[in-house]
């Protein structure tokens, strides 16, 4: 399985996310401080972790007291939630910092402090700061001291996403190594981003709106999302916020499946407090081969009761556009209803297609109770794709 990054950046300012966690959810930074030489503790002190200095000064960052008092609970280490305050979404693979400010800032050499080391990270819910800070006089001299506690944060603004008529549901779709279902899209299509945030909070201004997109090979394009053919945008101001644009370019299948991963990021306006960033990541799945039936096709309520229930449903998620004909049929190998569709409308779009039967014939009745095959067939090819028995009872 080949794994390729699209990022999508709504409302920029705070990177190309790879990594999201909602709600002050846990990712843990852990490291040591080593006392200063002269034999000043480096316990007590806080440890702050932040991407850039920009950021850190607007009040982006978090931190965690060093030794006992701190959440590590031991002498001379910290481990900080990275976001427990001003962060809420990680670049993975991106280099972070951890640093202790000068407690002098007006006189730094008399003061002390830690200059900032590195982290990387992983994307795996904790990373260690592989290099110990050490406190010395006159260190983190380059930290300005943190803005004052107590700023109110405007709530986090809310992302959905849709990829042509199905909603992207986060703790359903994902990538297989995380146990989630994979999502599967075709080649060409649409991307829809709602953003919003409750009132009377605002969202950042839209027209730094943009596309980027990490191919196979690694190479990173850009894009405006303004000058992509076919975008839809609402007005500045409008919530919620919706665009929409296609694909800027074909997702070509490598293989038998390869997953592209959509990350979008959106801040709220800052007018009533500080600003937050919300990220949310979308991984997709663009199927190579032939059409086929990705999983078990279902049916359902199962069985159907005649006498209280009108209407059924087939699922089944194929893995590319195609046409699909549906037959359902009785024991007596007689078809009594038949389903068409064309490529790319609900019932032969790639992923998954929820098909609703008013179980009505094509004889105009009412289905009779009893038991019934339904088949899904690829119409170009005639091929078989997938099967399901289908129970009516009185």
């Amino acid at each position: 399985m080949v794994i390729v990054s699209w990022l999508l950046v709504i409302l920029a300012g705070f990177g190309l996310a790879q990594y999201r966690l909602g709600y002050y959810p846990t990712y843990s930074i852990v490291g040591t401080v080593s006392d200063a030489p002269d034999g000043k503790s480096a316990n007590g002190y806080n440890a702050y972790f932040y991407h850039i200095i920009p950021e850190y000064s607007a009040g982006f960052y978090s931190f965690d007291t060093v030794g006992p008092a701190g959440a590590s609970g031991q002498a001379n280490r910290f481990m900080i939630n990275a976001f427990s305050l001003g962060i809420s979404s990680l670049n993975v693979g991106e280099t972070y910092y951890v640093g202790i400010p000068n407690d002098n800032p007006d006189n730094p050499s008399e003061g002390y402090g830690a200059d900032p080391v590195a982290v990387t990270i992983s994307g795996r819910g904790v990373d260690e700061v592989a290099t110990a800070l050490t406190l010395t006089k006159g260190g983190g001299a380059m930290l300005p001291p943190p803005p004052a506690p107590g700023i109110p944060r405007e709530p986090s603004p809310v992302i959905r996403v849709w990829f042509g008529r199905r909603l992207y549901q986060p703790a359903i779709y994902g990538l297989k190594e995380e146990g989630k279902q994979p999502f599967v899209v075709p080649e060409k299509g649409n991307i829809k981003v709602e953003v919003n945030i409750p009132d009377p909070f605002l969202l950042n201004e839209p027209a730094s709106y943009a596309m980027s997109l990490r191919t196979p090979l690694g190479e990173v394009k850009s894009f405006n999302l303004s000058s992509i053919a076919g975008v839809k945008a609402s007005s500045s101001g409008v919530k919620p916020f919706v665009i929409e644009a296609p694909y800027p370019e074909e997702l070509k299948a490598v293989g038998d499946e390869t997953v592209y991963v959509f990350t979008f990021n959106a801040v709220s306006g800052g007018t009533l407090g500080m600003a937050t960033s919300v990220a949310t990541t979308c991984a997709v799945t663009v199927m190579g081969g032939p059409l086929r039936l990705i999983g078990v096709p279902l049916n359902y309520p199962s069985p159907v009761h005649l006498k209280t229930e009108r209407e059924a449903y087939f699922q089944y998620t194929l893995s590319r556009d195609g046409n699909i004909d549906i037959f359902v049929v009785d024991i007596s190998a007689r078809v009594v209803k038949r389903f068409t569709f064309a490529a790319g409308e609900e019932g032969g779009s790639a992923g998954t297609n929820k098909v609703k039967w008013d179980l009505i014939t094509d004889q105009g009745t009412l289905v009779s109770s009893g038991i019934y095959v339904w088949s899904i067939v690829d119409r170009d090819s005639g091929k078989l794709l997938g099967k399901g028995k289908f129970t009516a009872l009185p």
